[in-house]
């Protein structure tokens, strides 16, 4: 998915941390999810994500080209028991009936901002 943000004042970049924000709890929620169903667990508390984002303000040649930079991981984090270690579990890749790419930008834009306001600056293409 790419997503393409065009802050133009101090406002629209209030929005961009608004609209970032929501798309990395909806990619927790997402992961969290799948994990409960695959894995078994008992509750999506039990599965631990990691997420990093970055606002990216230029391109290679140093023109303005403000753009969000996702590190996540492929599984989430798992206690096997109590006092025990965290242990990594894979997560097969989402399948296009379940966390496709046009659900998210739904889901982020329903929790951020977007809904509200007359003229959106974040574009989702597919």
């Amino acid at each position: 998915m790419i997503c393409a943000v065009r802050p133009s004042n101090v406002e629209d970049c209030v929005r961009c941390s608004e609209v970032a924000s929501a798309f990395v709890g909806e990619l927790g929620r997402s992961l969290k999810r799948r994990a409960k169903s695959i894995l078994g667990l008992a509750s999506v508390v039990d599965a631990h994500t990691g997420v990093v984002l970055s606002i990216q303000r230029t391109d290679s040649s140093l023109r303005l080209n403000v753009h969000a930079r996702v590190l996540a991981l492929d599984g989430v984090y798992v206690g096997e028991d109590e006092d025990g270690p965290l242990v990594l579990h894979a997560l097969p890749t989402p399948t296009h009936a379940g966390a496709s790419s046009k659900v998210l930008p739904q889901l982020v834009a329903k929790r951020s901002s977007l809904g509200v306001r007359n003229r959106p600056i974040v574009y989702f293409m597919a």
